[in-house]
């Protein structure tokens, strides 16, 4: 089963979570920075000097993954789920997770957060 990086909608008290209902997370962080885009949704960029973006880790079945892929990717461009290394109990754990696959020109009405933590910043 995939391991995700979830850092969005997707987190607990999230409209998304319902996807993983009944599921074992773990705290974890990838570098990189967060982008509101155009569905008023968080966008992360990896990026290896960017800040620790806070998220969980959750193992997830190809049923799940399938509708959690179609709910990610719909309306936000080139949006795509890429491996990515997440720091996960002092030690870099491979994982999966949706993001803007370039650090260069964002979307027209995109802006970069100043947070490293959605579910705090969407409140």
């Amino acid at each position: 089963m995939p391991t995700l990086f979830l850092y969005g909608t997707s987190l607990p008290g999230q409209p998304d979570n319902r996807w993983l209902t009944g599921l074992p997370t773990s705290p974890a962080t990838v570098r990189g920075a967060l982008w509101r885009g155009q569905r008023n949704r968080p966008v992360l960029v990896p990026d290896d000097a960017g800040r620790p973006i806070r998220g969980i880790l959750v193992e997830v079945d190809e049923a799940r993954l399938g509708v959690m892929d179609l709910v990610e990717t719909a309306g936000d461009g080139p949006l795509r789920r890429a491996p990515v290394l997440a720091n996960h109990h002092m030690r870099t754990v491979p994982a999966q997770a949706w993001v803007w696959p370039t650090v260069g020109k964002m979307p027209r009405g995109w802006r970069k957060l100043g947070t490293d933590d959605w579910a705090g910043f969407a409140r």
